[in-house]
C-alpha cells in the first residue's frame, strides 16, 4: 500500500501541530505545580493565624511541620521558628511531641540563637512540670476556728 501525497501532508501537518501543543501542556503543568505549591512563608503565616486565635491548633501544627520541612535548607531561621511555634501549639494541646519539636530546634538549628533560647526555656518548663508531677503538694489551710 502506498500512501498518497494528501495522507503524507496530513501526517506532516498533525506532527507540526502536536509538538507545540505538547510543549504548551508541559509549560502549563509546571506553572500549575508552582502555583499550587505554596512557599514556606505563606504557610507559616497561615499557621500563625490559625494558632493565634486557637482556631485550629491541629491544622496549625501540620502547617508548621510543613514549613520546617520545606524551608530547612533555604531558610533555617524560618524553620526553627516554625518548630518552636509547633511545640507551643502541641504544649497547649497537652501533647508530648512538644519536647521533640523543641529538641529538634536544638539539634538541627543551633545557629538560630533566638529560637534555641526559646526552645531551651520551654524544655526547662516541661521538665519542671514532669518532675513535679509525681510529687504530692501540701498546702496549709487556715480556718477561722480551732479544732480541739
Amino acid at each position: 500500500m502506498r500512501t498518497t501525497r494528501k495522507e503524507n501532508e496530513m501526517k506532516s501537518s498533525l506532527s507540526r501541530c502536536a509538538f507545540p501543543v505538547i510543549i504548551l501542556v508541559l509549560v502549563g503543568a509546571v506553572a500549575l505545580s508552582a502555583w499550587v505549591q505554596e512557599n514556606p512563608r505563606t504557610l507559616y503565616e497561615r499557621a500563625r493565624l490559625l494558632d493565634e486565635g486557637n482556631q485550629n491548633l491541629e491544622e496549625a501544627i501540620k502547617l508548621y511541620g510543613q514549613v520546617a520541612d520545606y524551608s530547612a535548607k533555604d531558610q533555617p531561621a524560618l524553620a526553627a521558628r516554625a518548630l518552636v511555634q509547633m511545640g507551643r501549639c502541641q504544649e497547649r494541646l497537652g501533647q508530648a511531641e512538644a519536647r521533640k519539636a523543641y529538641q529538634r530546634v536544638l539539634d538541627e538549628y543551633p545557629q538560630q540563637l533566638e529560637a534555641v533560647k526559646l526552645a531551651r526555656e520551654r524544655l526547662a518548663v516541661l521538665s519542671q512540670r514532669a518532675g513535679d508531677a509525681g510529687k504530692p503538694t501540701f498546702r496549709k489551710i487556715r480556718t477561722p476556728f480551732t479544732i480541739p
